[in-house]
């Protein structure tokens, strides 16, 4: 199994957004996310309400989508998704933790992941440990 690669950065409101490219280049995000793939981006919802450290923050989402647009990647391979908790509304969520308007300045669509169909996927190699978890 390939090792692991942990990147982490001390940052400041200043310099958040630069700090964003730094860690995403120290953690080789290209290597491991090529630019002629689809990208999901999935954000964190935890409260349908603007909460402060609960769920992913305007500047990540900023950091993130300016770093990979600036390294060539499409606006339109990129897609943010969220999905349906008890305690949230992933549309309402998007607007509410202001998400909505950094996607439309970067030109990144939203999918809230209620409006999917889903199918079930057929692993092709035995599950080395999921099947302990959920037996």
């Amino acid at each position: 199994m390939p090792s692991s690669l942990v990147a982490v950065v001390k940052t400041s409101p200043e310099t958040v957004i630069a700090d964003s490219r730094r860690v995403m280049e120290l953690a080789e995000y290209r290597v491991h996310l090529p630019a002629a793939n689809d990208t999901l981006v999935k954000l964190n919802l935890s409260w349908t309400k603007y909460f402060p450290a609960c769920s992913s923050q305007p500047w990540q989402l900023e950091g993130l989508l300016r770093t990979m647009l600036g390294d060539g990647y499409e606006a339109g391979r990129l897609l943010a998704v969220e999905n349906k908790t008890v305690v949230t509304d992933p549309v309402a969520g998007c607007r509410n933790n202001l998400w909505e308007g950094v996607l439309e300045h970067y030109g990144v669509g939203f999918t809230p992941l209620t409006e999917v169909e889903w199918c079930k996927h057929e692993f092709t190699s035995p599950l080395l440990k999921l099947p302990e978890i959920f037996p």
